[in-house]
């Protein structure tokens, strides 16, 4: 039986989806930033740490929905909370094109 859930638990529910929305922009930002921009990283690892970037800012978008469905959905039905399952994958990301941009920091200073 659906219930209405407490205000303040949606409206937390909601701040939550504008978080990972923001995180999404900063991610698509900086993977954008990281191709426009001349920066001193090699272009064979600027490129795949641009890729990474870009997908783990549409991850963050797509799970910010979906991540405020199941939650509000949860709290319609009084049901446990879902736990989150997004936050390992986007530091993974996040992690290796971090890894791509400082070897690429390391093979341009090597190669001037």
């Amino acid at each position: 039986m659906e219930a209405e859930p407490d205000p303040r638990n949606t409206l937390a529910n909601e701040r939550t989806m504008l978080a990972w929305i923001r995180t999404a922009l900063g991610l698509l930002a900086s993977g954008v930033a990281l191709l426009a921009l001349t920066v001193p990283v090699s272009d064979q690892l600027r490129f795949p740490a641009a890729l990474l970037l870009i997908a783990a800012g549409i991850g963050a978008a797509w799970y910010s929905w979906r991540g405020w469905a199941r939650t509000q959905h949860a709290l319609r039905q009084r049901a446990p909370l879902p736990a989150p399952r997004f936050g390992l994958f986007i530091s993974l990301l996040v992690g290796c094109a971090g890894v791509l941009v400082l070897a690429g920091l390391v093979v341009h200073a090597a190669s001037t």
